[in-house]
């Protein structure tokens, strides 16, 4: 059993692929420092992170396969989903041995895994474009809280920019304590204490929109025909 054990950070992943090279060594897990537990007969391996080495196997990546590639093992580090690492390090060796055809061949459980997690990341960026509210604070800020199942609020702040370009505002996950904020003129990701967030003052008439969107949801809905299979 062989195990890296990294910082958690998307360069520290790519510093795994780029001493999985170095060393020869394919790991059984790569696990982040902080989650890291010894097993039995383990080889521990502790990679550091080097944005020299992050930046040539991006570069790799992106200059041998296809950039979008890059984009695609970036979404699917977000998912957090159990021993991610390792099936994305499996995923960027094939590559790399077979080039971006693999990519369509389906008959592979890594290719499938990969395309089946990068689907479920799509549908909730997705849901948090249509689904987000923001509420006005009484310095100004348009605040909204989200729970997403996958970390993606690196990826849909885009979105809202463009939306708001006028606005001030943040979106906050509550599950993970990181935000997307954004000034007018520059977008940041951002961690908040929740002695910050229970500071927010939210302005009076959001109490009165918050009623009437219920209100309107309920009314709209027909209880009898209540189907949440079909809605899913």
């Amino acid at each position: 059993m062989v195990t890296f054990i990294y910082d958690g950070s998307f360069d520290g992943l790519l510093c795994c692929v780029f001493e999985s090279y170095v060393k020869k060594i394919m790991p059984d897990r790569i696990i982040e420092e902080r989650n890291f537990t010894p097993l039995l007969l383990e080889q521990n391996y502790t990679i550091a992170t080097s944005p020299q080495h992050a930046q040539r196997v991006q570069a790799g990546i992106e200059e041998k396969i296809d950039a979008k590639v890059m984009q695609k093992v970036y979404k699917v580090f977000l998912s957090e989903q159990e021993n991610v690492g390792v099936l994305l390090l499996h995923y960027i060796h094939l590559l790399f041995a077979k080039g971006v055809v693999v990519d369509y061949d389906y008959r592979n459980p890594v290719v499938l895994k990969i395309k089946q997690i990068h689907k479920q990341i799509h549908r909730e960026v997705h849901r948090m474009h249509a689904f987000v509210r923001f509420e006005k604070t009484v310095q100004g800020l348009y605040y909204a809280t989200v729970e997403p199942d996958f970390n993606v609020i690196p990826l849909i702040g885009d979105h809202f920019k463009k939306r708001y370009a006028d606005q001030h505002w943040m979106i906050f996950d509550c599950k993970r304590n990181v935000g997307v904020y954004y000034d007018q003129s520059s977008m940041m990701l951002v961690e908040w204490s929740e002695e910050a967030q229970n500071n927010i003052v939210f302005m009076p008439e959001e109490k009165t929109y918050t009623y009437l969107w219920k209100n309107y949801f309920d009314s709209v809905n027909i209880s009898e025909r209540k189907n949440t299979k079909l809605h899913l």
